[in-house]
């Protein structure tokens, strides 16, 4: 070990006792306790200052990137050659990469070591109101667009999901944990959903009753802006879903992620805006939970796609009471598998087995 490799080494040593200033409070703590409980309360504001004590000080500041680190030696480093900065992981909002949100940044855990590897922006009510305003507004060009322009755009986003699966997929496994096998058949899966609810077909009018004088239809038409909300398991697989399904039937979509998972959701952000989608067809934005509620919330949402907590799930559904909002819940439950007698043991065990591996 040389003397600069040393010298990292105090540092880093001398970095896991530090004082920190959270929300205006000062904490003496680990570092990675005080930044993994951070994490776990994503509304609480963000570590604003982090001084380290010791010979090893330094003054840094979560932002768009975090200055030098110096040691007491002349050995340098920076946190940024450790850790990925929100600069890496932006929002789509109005068809534009965001990598600052107005609320700050939030480190993300890898809950292998449970320690961060990664900052996400976090996006204010201002953020989120441009996206739901992106939204509301393109969605009169785009519900108005025909099938096979809107199917041409899909097919582009998989494509673009589909050159990025080892990236997603790498990016997947850090912040949620599953293995990369897992988490690359999770990204291609996502793209061939995409590509999947484009093949569907255009929505047709359903006859539901006709004689020689009278006819009756039901046709399906857009109804605005869907707010997706997504829960960790399988982050991009049910974001792609609901976007991909709102998307094709006329709507514009805001995406919500998990505050635990919000990385790999963002790059999806980057494949469709690779992909040329129109701005503000779809928009991507990270936070806590309070930004959800938010989402959920807004008087310009018009339908909420839910996948979480039975909990969450209904507050989700009075909210969308008070706003008549349409709503779609796909929530967590203990349900009972009903095995009947002349059934196979093996092939059903296996098939609840992984049906339980959502673990909503």
């Amino acid at each position: 070990m040389d003397g600069r490799q040393a010298s990292l080494l105090l540092c880093s040593s001398m970095a896991l006792f530090a004082s920190y200033s959270i929300s205006g409070t000062t904490l003496r703590a680990p570092i990675r306790r005080t930044i993994t409980r951070n994490a776990r309360n994503p509304q609480t504001r963000l570590i604003s200052a982090l001084r380290l004590t010791g010979p090893c000080r330094a003054q840094a500041r979560c932002r768009r990137s975090i200055p030098l680190v110096k040691c007491s030696t002349s050995a340098t480093t920076t946190v940024d050659s450790i850790l990925q900065t929100a600069d890496d992981f932006p929002m789509l909002i109005d068809g534009k990469l965001r990598t600052k949100g107005s609320a700050g940044v939030s480190p993300v855990i890898n809950p292998a070591t449970e320690e961060p590897f990664a900052y996400a922006p976090s996006a204010s009510i201002d953020d989120l109101n441009d996206a739901v305003m992106a939204a509301k507004g393109a969605f009169s060009s785009w519900s108005t667009l025909d099938y096979e322009s809107k199917v041409a755009y899909l097919e582009r986003f998989a494509l673009e999901v589909k050159k990025d699966a080892e990236n997603i997929a790498t990016i997947l496994t850090k912040e949620q944990g599953k293995p990369y096998a897992s988490a690359l058949g999770e990204i291609k899966a996502s793209a061939d959903r995409i590509a999947t609810v484009s093949a569907l077909g255009p929505l047709e009018a359903e006859v539901l009753h006709e004689d020689e004088k009278t006819r009756t239809e039901v046709h399906r038409v857009p109804r605005g802006v869907v707010a997706a909300i997504t829960p960790w398991n399988f982050p991009v697989l049910i974001a792609a879903s609901k976007a991909a399904s709102a998307l094709l039937s006329g709507n514009t979509v805001v995406i919500k992620p998990s505050p635990f998972t919000p990385l790999s959701t963002l790059a999806l952000g980057k494949a469709a805006e690779r992909a040329d989608l129109p701005p503000g067809v779809i928009n991507i934005v990270s936070g806590g939970d309070d930004l959800g509620k938010a989402l959920a919330e807004h008087k310009d949402v018009r339908h909420i796609s839910f996948t979480g907590s039975v909990a969450t799930g209904k507050k989700v559904m009075a909210t969308a009471a008070a706003g008549l909002k349409r709503v779609t819940l796909e929530l967590g439950g203990n349900d009972a598998a009903i095995v009947l007698e002349d059934v196979d043991i093996g092939p059903a065990v296996s098939n609840q087995r992984n049906n339980c591996r959502t673990g909503i």
